[in-house]
């Protein structure tokens, strides 16, 4: 065998034409070897000499029992075998649960999937498995702390040792027969809902359900009956039974918490107002927000009609004024008389703050026209009244008088101004129309018309001076509610002269919200 198997290797390595024990070795050391052409190379070993320089020589050494080659003149080096020799392996064969093997050259062996039985696992050695859907695994092959993952029941079969000797935590996915009675506490037609450590079911379900014959049903349901009823709520579900307690609730109301009692219902605030707080254990009510106050919208009336809130106003500041009066008729004049006429008074007017509740869905609107104009030496006409619905009003002005034509002296009044009322709402503003101005002439030598009386925002007309020879005309006044002013002539001869209008009154609304 070891010549067989050196011959091989010097075969494989160079062309030894023969391989017989070489002259002068010692029989039976198994000292071999050879050049290229057969010859011998060495007499004794373990002190052969190396092979020559493009030769080859092999030998066994018994000193250190290896097999030893010198290639190109190189060193001996052991190159394989040992051990006092060769072995006597002729092949590798795979057994149960393994695959490979081979009768010669580098061979493997490995286990294949499924290669593992029930049989060749080693009781109380597993510890955690994964298991497929239809393996089965003795409870003997479990230790006391396995865990077992499987598809469905039958990957455990009855026999698993639960509770023999310890306890097996178990996850089972997928779903599950319906297991059948055991035939302990379960019977014919009944199933186990749950098993005891013992292996006998805790539960079992109704072997038989019965036939419905009839439903009652309590208020607030109510049935048909039979044996197929239809079953409906009628009356007041109560609060502690999810209802309202209620039968109906307001429109478009907000609706409160009651404990266990009906709910209840926030009275409907008015436009612009919010729910608001009123304190712990009380119920919220609307109100203007607080902080309220952008403006929303102004309307301005200078004739009669009807005022209609914006939609959301919450209040109003609304000004008003009545008409302003008309100042006199100036008296006719001859050589060497003078004459003049006094001014009309200006509307009163104010400023009020009234709420969406007080001005309600509208009011009618009346504008005061300013005072008519006198005639030639006539008086002055008065201003109208303006109002605000019954709420607000003011008086116009009223209108002046003249003067006599004279030679010497003559002094006459203005007009008095209006008067304004809040009769609903805040008063922001009171203002009395300014009375019109006097006039006067004096000897010929000058004279002075009356000026228009002021309103709130307005301007009455300009009093006018006359020197000897001169007549000087009223002027009408600027702004609503002003009064006019008169006309002057002195020592001069005029016709006369009649007056200007007053101006009439307004209303304008800043609306809020």
């Amino acid at each position: 065998m070891r010549r067989l198997l050196l011959g091989i290797l010097i075969a494989g390595l160079m062309p030894c034409n023969s391989f017989a024990q070489t002259a002068g070795c010692v029989p039976g050391t198994g000292q071999f070897a050879c050049n290229r052409g057969g010859a011998a190379i060495f007499r004794s070993a373990p002190n052969a000499p190396v092979s020559a320089v493009g030769q080859a020589g092999f030998r066994y050494n018994n000193l250190t029992l290896a097999f030893e080659q010198s290639i190109n003149g190189g060193a001996w080096a052991s190159f394989g075998g040992g051990g006092g020799g060769g072995g006597d392996i002729t092949g590798v064969t795979a057994g149960a649960g393994l695959t490979g093997g081979g009768l010669s050259g580098s061979v493997t062996l490995s286990v294949p999937t499924g290669g593992i039985v029930n049989g060749m696992v080693l009781d109380g050695t597993l510890t955690s498995l994964d298991l497929s859907g239809t393996a089965g695994i003795l409870g003997s092959q479990l230790s006391p702390t396995a865990g077992i993952t499987v598809g469905q029941t039958t990957g455990i079969p009855s026999n698993a040792g639960v509770g023999a000797t310890g306890t097996w935590p178990i996850s089972i996915t997928g779903t599950a027969p319906a297991l059948a009675a055991n035939g302990s506490n379960c019977t014919a037609g009944q199933y186990p809902l749950g098993v005891d450590t013992a292996g006998n079911s805790e539960n079992c379900t109704v072997a038989n359900l019965g036939t419905v014959t009839g439903v009652t049903a309590v208020a607030p349901l109510a049935s048909t009956g039979g044996a197929a009823p239809q079953v409906s709520l009628t009356g007041i579900v109560d609060v502690p039974n999810g209802g309202t307690g209620v039968a109906t609730l307001p429109l478009n109301s907000v609706l409160l918490g009651n404990n266990g009692s009906p709910v209840a219902a926030v009275v409907n605030g008015t436009v612009g107002q919010v729910l608001t707080s009123t304190g712990t254990g009380t119920a919220p009510t609307f109100q203007a927000p607080v902080g309220a106050g952008i403006l929303l919208s102004v309307q301005t009336f200078v004739a009669s009609g009807t005022y209609t809130p914006t939609a959301g106003t919450l209040f109003a500041v609304v000004t008003l004024c009545g008409g302003g009066g008309a100042a006199s008729g100036r008296q006719p004049t001859g050589a060497a008389t003078s004459a003049a006429a006094s001014g009309g008074g200006g509307g009163g007017c104010l400023k009020a703050l009234l709420t969406a509740a007080q001005i309600g869905a509208s009011q009618t609107v009346t504008i005061g026209a300013g005072g008519a104009a006198a005639a030639i030496g006539g008086t002055g006409g008065t201003g109208g009244t303006t109002t605000f619905g019954a709420l607000l009003s003011a008086t116009g002005g009223a209108g002046g008088g003249p003067t006599a034509a004279t030679t010497g002296t003559s002094v006459v009044a203005g007009g008095f101004g209006g008067v304004p009322t809040v009769s609903t709402g805040t008063a922001i503003k009171l203002v009395k129309g300014e009375r019109g101005g006097s006039a006067g002439v004096s000897s010929n030598s000058i004279g002075a018309s009356g000026k228009g009386g002021d309103s709130l925002d307005a301007f009455g007309g300009q009093a006018s001076l006359a020197a000897p020879g001169t007549v000087v005309a009223g002027n009408s006044g600027l702004g609503a509610g002003a009064g006019s002013s008169g006309s002057v002539a002195v020592d001069v001869f005029s016709v006369g002269e009649g007056s200007l209008a007053g101006q009439a009154g307004s209303i304008v609304i800043f609306e809020y919200r």
